[in-house]
């Protein structure tokens, strides 16, 4: 990082330097660095040239969340409205405010949904599946009881994900799983500290409402014909 005595670089100047870039490879830093670093150690990063940054601190989109680099983005970022266009009903209006993590959910619940239609597909691990295990010493150091909360709800999730793919039925099980996953899959990309007991002893009845809605929407059988 910034040696000791030399002047510090505006965080303005820098944005401007990572947004610039258009080389593949740099942008490919950008990229990893971004998930890998706090906002001035990425920024910092690029400046020097140097990729070889580590620590996981924070994800690609609370990143760009930041006000400052959302403010940059939006100098050069213009969304204009099409003239005379209507956009169409909503066909699952939200009920629950929480819109990240029911995407984040109803990510899961997908995956499990055409999992089901391809039996003889392979599922890579599942990024929660993975949180669990390359921060369990973490995890256990900050609190142990917590991490046995989540890994309890995790496996909760699994049995609830492998009934589905024997009968096809949705249960509350499944897609409280989804939401558990979904939970724990932040602390992959944000960092092992962002783990909080409240996740996992909500009911989250709007969260599960929205996520049931959404995959009563979904053409199973067009997926089932694109698979």
């Amino acid at each position: 990082m910034r040696k000791s005595g030399s002047p510090k670089i505006p965080t303005a100047k820098l944005l401007a330097f990572a947004f610039s870039q258009t080389d593949f490879r740099k942008r490919s830093i950008i990229y990893s660095t971004v998930v890998q670093s706090d906002l001035f150690k990425l920024l910092s990063v690029l400046v020097a040239g140097d990729a070889s940054a580590t620590g996981l601190k924070m994800s690609l989109r609370t990143f760009i969340e930041r006000p400052e680099v959302r403010s940059h983005l939006s100098s050069f970022i213009k969304v204009t409205p099409t003239p005379g266009f209507v956009p169409p009903p909503l066909l699952a209006p939200a009920r629950s405010a929480e819109y990240r993590l029911v995407g984040a959910s109803f990510d899961y619940l997908m995956r499990t949904l055409v999992e089901r239609m391809n039996p003889a597909c392979l599922r890579k691990p599942w990024i929660a599946s993975a949180a669990l295990i390359f921060f369990r010493q973490d995890l256990e150091e900050i609190d142990g009881k917590l991490f046995a909360l989540a890994r309890e709800c995790h496996d909760r999730a699994l049995a609830a994900h492998k009934q589905y793919l024997s009968d096809g039925v949705l249960t509350d099980e499944l897609l409280l799983g989804a939401i558990h996953l979904a939970r724990i899959d932040r602390v992959y990309r944000d960092g092992p500290e962002y783990l909080r007991k409240e996740w996992f002893t909500a009911s989250y009845p709007r969260e599960m409402a929205d996520l049931r809605r959404l995959y009563e929407i979904v053409p199973q059988l067009l997926l089932y014909y694109l698979s």
